[in-house]
């Protein structure tokens, strides 16, 4: 593993890797496995646009509620269909969120292109675009670094080589890994780092942190990360936003201040992929199901066949033990099917998917069994 002491004159960063404990690395590990799961998932178009697009909302509210905006990405979603108008006093939080968005698309749309520069001058660009249309105190045109105080760990007219030494810094050899899982492990290193020591410099006079977690995501999907896991980590941040305050505070600033904020964000984000992770499965397996049960209960274009899938998928679908009385009540389909037929019809069909080692009864309650699905490798 490299070693990194660093001098970009006249700011010191100075970290290496192995000042990391044992249970960040297992974390990047966690990363690493959700982030392969994500990448080898198939679902319909329309399924994996939604998730993209929550993401999206997710990401970009989060960023914006750092800086003390209050909408919600239900309220930003409803802005974007046209079917929500904000009152007066919000309408530079919409503002806000819509700069933040058509950045977001600039970034995406430059990687695309093999635009990955991610120095001052992309920075300064991504500025622009979350500035436009703001007001700023500072009197500063949008894009243009900031021209005090001197405080700060970096004078103003040293700011732009002091931004591109820490961005190549941060994505040179140092970061990068011998195989995928480690070169992911790194990158999402230095990412976080440049994240860090960007926010500690306070390039701009106004929106400077929401520009910064911008370059971050562009670090991130430069990466390997595909985009709606991305936007996951600006989302621990959100959460505890004191504690972020704290981390990225120059003034807080201690000798283990940068494993501590990498520690910070990388425990929130790994849990988060693992639950991304478990919910695109679960998608996959909804999508399955009706082709498995198919196949499993009866023959196809059969009146008992159609009702035992049908009763299957409904009760697959609700997961949990429910009453055998209940069953027709699971969907107005259901009650229409067995409303006809005799009572013991139901137990008969019950019957059949038990001995199918479908379902499993007891006491005058049924719970559908889950479904083994294997990976294709698994033979």
């Amino acid at each position: 593993m490299a070693t990194s002491k660093k001098t970009i004159r006249p700011f010191q960063v100075h970290f290496s890797p192995q000042e990391l404990p044992p249970s960040t690395w297992a974390r990047l590990g966690e990363v690493a496995m959700a982030v392969e799961q994500l990448r080898t998932a198939v679902l319909p178009v329309q399924e994996g646009r939604l998730m993209n697009y929550i993401a999206l909302l997710q990401g970009v509210v989060a960023n914006a509620s750092l800086d003390g905006n209050t909408l919600t990405a239900d309220q930003v979603d409803r802005l974007l269909e046209g079917s929500l108008q904000l009152p007066h006093s919000q309408v530079f939080q919409e503002r806000e969120v819509r700069n933040l968005l058509a950045a977001v698309t600039w970034l995406e749309t430059r990687l695309k292109t093999a635009g990955t520069d991610a120095g001052s001058w992309t920075l300064q660009m991504l500025h622009a675009q979350v500035m436009q249309g703001l007001p700023s105190p500072s009197g500063q045109a949008p894009g243009t670094f900031r021209l005090g105080p001197p405080e700060l760990p970096v004078p103003a007219d040293q700011l732009g080589p002091a931004i591109d030494h820490l961005v190549i810094w941060a994505q040179d050899g140092v970061f990068h890994g011998s195989d995928p899982e480690e070169r992911l492990a790194f990158g999402i290193l230095g990412a976080l780092v440049a994240h860090l020591h960007l926010a500690w410099l306070c390039p701009f006079p106004d929106g400077s942190g929401r520009t910064v977690r911008l370059l971050e995501l562009s670090l991130l999907l430069q990466a390997g990360l595909p985009p709606v896991a991305a936007h996951r980590m600006v989302a621990q941040a959100a959460d505890a936003p004191d504690e972020y305050a704290r981390l990225t505070r120059w003034t807080g600033r201690s000798e283990d201040g940068v494993p501590a904020f990498i520690n910070f964000m990388v425990r929130g984000f790994a849990e988060r992929l693992k639950a991304l992770a478990i919910e695109v499965a679960k998608a996959q397996e909804e999508q399955l199901v009706p082709e498995i049960l198919q196949g499993l209960v009866g023959p196809q274009g059969t009146t008992g066949g159609e009702r035992l899938n049908l009763l299957m998928r409904e009760l697959h679908s609700h997961r949990d033990e429910v009453a055998t009385a209940e069953l027709p009540l699971l969907s107005p389909e259901l009650a229409r099917r067995y409303a006809r037929l005799h009572a013991k019809t139901l137990q008969r069909d019950l019957s059949q998917l038990e001995k199918l080692g479908l379902v499993e009864r007891s006491r005058g309650a049924v719970r559908a069994k889950p479904l083994v699905l294997r990976p294709f490798a698994a033979g």
